[in-house]
């Protein structure tokens, strides 16, 4: 459970904590599967226990010895989170102990123990020495902890406070039927205590059937994202500041998806055509073109119009490859089938043939890729891609709306009507993607991509007797499960660099127009291609809740409906 413990606080980026072991079994044991510094428990409290046999005698010394150390600590000057290792972090909990802290020596879970922080002053050290004399005279101080702990509490004037209930969960509420699945993403839990389950060995295995435990075979943490060095790993004899520098420029593929629209293909194809691009700049075009669902007559006459068109563009920037399908795939198929990057030097803009171009898009998204792809001052392990679509619509029942001066931010959901995709994560999705087919094989109803509360829930449920027309709703729960977010656009006057003309087809059952004002340039500003530092962009979750540590968004596969609690 430790071990687990540590693994979600690497993930949450939080460094500045101590373990400490009641026994010397366990300070061996530790210390060798995290590979961090353990402390023995030193107190005369604590019950000689080199074993870590624990009978009733040697937990009453090790909360016992937990305080009479952490006064210790408190009296040299330094104030102390006590956190239990068995109630996992799903966010970091300072910022909101932070809140609370000018007026307060105490902080802490109503009537659970899984975290209590203790300020370094008198009225702190008091109220542990109390809560020392009421547990020594306790037979059973682990039972009793959470109720003496709170009458100690309740004895002080003032001077304590309890942590917002909603953020800091006991088990039988978060773990209870229903919760999870009305959880509407704001706010998601930070903490959640385990006092419901005495069994350490069912803790463990009710975190691992709800998606919270963090460890992997040989006590490696899971930890979905790729580092710089797992992609590009620096070549023989080269140190890690020679490997801190732009990379080569990579590949820029270009991918059209069309079925059956001649008109919208050619209005695409023209965009693509009329834009500027450097005249040194490589780029390949793949044109996929679907086969009609039914043969009928107007059916074929369209397809055949698509092929005619796809013949007689002509595209100098590189080549143009030209893929033909001999049965109907549909729209999720096109998608699922588009890509197998060669390298991670690679990346792949998607466009579906109801889009239009602004002349200025490669100029935007080029510069884009090289500022946070390319350069590893600003390459973001989690962000899977770059959409060109200027986005408002939000899944959690939310508003899409974005005060940072027009510059680009991160978001969660992919943004099709113009999206570049990153190799890595394209891949990942890929594999993930088998892993489920391989679920529905053996069982029709054991995958299903529901998460939290979000609208397109409802989207899939309405529509999946129909498989080839979407394949976001799996993508949607694989980046929920992996923590990974989008890079969006944010022009003046939601004007956009890809504009989708939402056409009857997959999507709309008529035409429904533009959806946004296309980017011209009467409106370009040298300024937009001034990039922000990746690191001081926003990021936003589903629900449009701006995200303050990234690691939380990777601690909330429990919220995956179709997939957790684990059978």
């Amino acid at each position: 459970m430790a071990v687990n413990w540590v693994c979600h606080a690497r993930n949450l980026g939080v460094q500045n904590y101590i373990l400490v072991a009641a026994d010397d079994k366990a300070h061996e044991e530790l210390g060798r599967r995290t590979g961090e510094q353990v402390v023995r428990m030193d107190s005369l409290l604590l019950k000689e226990n080199k074993n870590g046999d624990y009978g009733p005698k040697e937990e009453k010394g090790f909360v016992l010895g937990r305080y009479d150390m952490t006064i210790r600590v408190l009296e040299s000057g330094y104030s102390v989170v006590l956190a239990d290792p068995e109630a996992p972090w799903l966010d970091n909990p300072l910022p909101h102990i932070e809140k609370l802290m000018d007026d307060n020596d105490v902080i802490s879970v109503e009537n659970a123990t899984g975290l209590t922080f203790v300020k370094a002053n008198e009225r702190g050290v008091a109220f542990l020495k109390r809560l020392i004399k009421e547990l020594y005279t306790t037979e059973n101080p682990v039972e009793m902890e959470t109720s003496i702990s709170n009458m100690v509490l309740s004895g002080m004037e003032n001077g304590f406070s309890f942590l917002p209930h909603k953020l800091f969960l006991r088990g039988t509420t978060f773990f209870g039927d229903g919760y999870r699945h009305n959880i509407h993403g704001h706010p998601w839990p930070v903490v959640i205590t385990s006092d419901d389950v005495a069994n350490s060995t069912e803790k463990e295995e009710r975190l691992q059937k709800y998606g919270l435990w963090m460890i992997k075979e040989r006590d490696t943490c899971w930890n979905p994202a790729p580092t710089l060095e797992t992609l590009w790993p620096p070549k023989k004899g080269e140190d890690h500041q020679q490997f801190n520098v732009t990379r080569k420029p990579v590949k820029f593929l270009i991918k059209v998806l069309t079925y059956g629209r001649p008109n919208s293909l050619t209005r695409l194809l023209n965009s693509l055509s009329n834009a500027e691009y450097p005249a040194n700049h490589r780029i390949d075009v793949d044109i996929y073109i679907d086969h009609p669902k039914k043969p009928v007559p107007g059916a074929l006459e369209s397809h055949s119009k698509v092929i005619d068109i796809v013949d007689q563009w002509e595209w100098n920037r590189g080549e143009k490859r030209v893929h033909v399908r001999n049965f109907n795939v549909g729209l999720a198929g096109q998608w699922f089938e588009l890509w197998y990057p060669a390298s991670w030097d690679e990346v792949a803009f998607v466009l579906e043939d109801d889009l239009e171009l602004s002349p200025l898009w490669y100029r935007w998204l080029r510069a884009a890729v090289s500022h946070y792809y390319e350069d590893s001052d600003n390459f973001d392990p989690n962000m899977y891609g770059i959409s060109l679509q200027n986005q408002g619509t939000c899944l959690g029942h939310c508003r899409v709306s974005v005060k940072n001066g027009n510059e680009p931010f991160k978001y969660q959901l992919v943004g099709t009507w113009g999206q570049l995709l990153f190799p890595y994560q394209w891949v990942q999705f890929m594999r993930w993607m088998d892993e489920k087919r391989a679920i529905l094989t053996e069982d029709p109803k054991g995958y299903s991509p529901l998460f939290s509360t979000l609208m397109s829930n409802g989207w899939y449920m309405a529509g999946r007797r129909s498989p080839k027309k979407a394949w976001t709703f799996d993508f949607i729960s694989f980046v929920a499960e992996h923590g990974y977010y989008n890079l969006y656009t944010n022009f003046e006057g939601k004007r956009s660099l890809s504009v989708c003309h939402r056409e009857a087809g997959e999507h709309y059952g008529s035409s429904q127009g533009a959806d946004r004002e296309m980017l011209g340039m009467s409106q370009w500003k040298d300024s937009m291609l001034d990039f922000p530092p990746s690191a001081l962009m926003p990021v936003f979750d589903y629900q449009f809740n701006k995200v303050q540590n990234i690691g939380a968004l990777r601690h909330r596969k429990f919220a995956l409906r179709g997939q957790y609690p684990k059978k």
